[in-house]
């Protein structure tokens, strides 16, 4: 299966790297100061990340900002 965007794809490995299914929460929202709708709507490809936004992810996920873009 293919990921539908980059963001998929980083949670789909951060799923993979800790063998558990990602589930955000409270502690995601906070670190990246992304709501909780907008950050669906990232995963989804309906809406496209800020550079801030990028910035956070990467941060948050542990990978470098590339895979996010």
């Amino acid at each position: 299966m293919t990921a539908a965007t980059a963001l998929q794809a980083v949670i789909w490995a951060y799923e993979a790297k800790f063998k558990s299914p990602f589930t955000p929460s409270p502690l995601l929202y906070d670190a990246t100061g992304i709501t909780h709708k907008r950050f669906a709507k990232l995963v989804r490809g309906e809406k496209t990340p800020t550079a801030d936004e990028i910035t956070a992810l990467a941060e948050f996920f542990g990978v470098p900002i590339t895979d996010l873009v």
